[in-house]
């Protein structure tokens, strides 16, 4: 009966939900502001941040918390097209690098495979014919349902009050 409850409430706490874009309407920095930064994590693929300027140019989402980060999706803003060299940090450390001839309205997606853990995520493009750009970035995390977190509470709170109660 025990193994039961716990197996359960353990189970339970491994339930998440399909990946959302935690980035959306997060605070941003960039290394500069021809265009706001936060036109860069809006939701709009119509709007863009825009550095003016060359490269090196960054942007910086500051996710308020940590997040299991799946992939990460960003929407090329660049006039005229060209190779391009672009880096992905996750709290600083560097998880990605994309050096690929790039056009306006490209999406750059990196599949991590496994999880990472960051609670801020930078884009640095190092390599750009053009002033630096983006339309969207996207940055897609698992986040736990909301029934898995009551199954949790459960489990930690009101199971062992239960079983000391009935002596199970």
């Amino acid at each position: 009966m025990k193994f039961t409850i716990f197996l359960i409430c353990f189970l339970s706490t491994l339930v998440l939900a399909a990946p959302i874009n935690v980035a959306l309407n997060k605070p941003v920095t960039a290394t500069g502001s021809y265009q706001a930064p936060s036109y860069a994590v809006d939701g709009n693929f119509g709007t863009a941040w825009n550095a003016g300027s060359y490269a090196v140019q960054y942007i910086e989402i500051n996710l308020l918390q940590a997040y299991w980060i799946d992939s990460i999706t960003c929407s090329v803003g660049q006039l005229p097209n060209g190779n391009t060299v672009h880096q992905i940090y996750l709290d600083g450390v560097l998880a990605h690098t994309w050096s690929q001839y790039t056009s306006s309205g490209d999406l750059l997606t990196v599949n991590f495979g496994s999880l990472k853990s960051a609670t801020t995520v930078r884009v640095t493009t190092t390599s750009s014919p053009s002033w630096i750009a983006w339309n969207e970035i996207q940055v897609f995390a698992y986040v736990p349902e909301i029934s898995s977190l009551w199954f949790l509470l459960l489990g930690i709170f009101l199971i062992p009050k239960l079983l000391v109660v009935r002596n199970l």
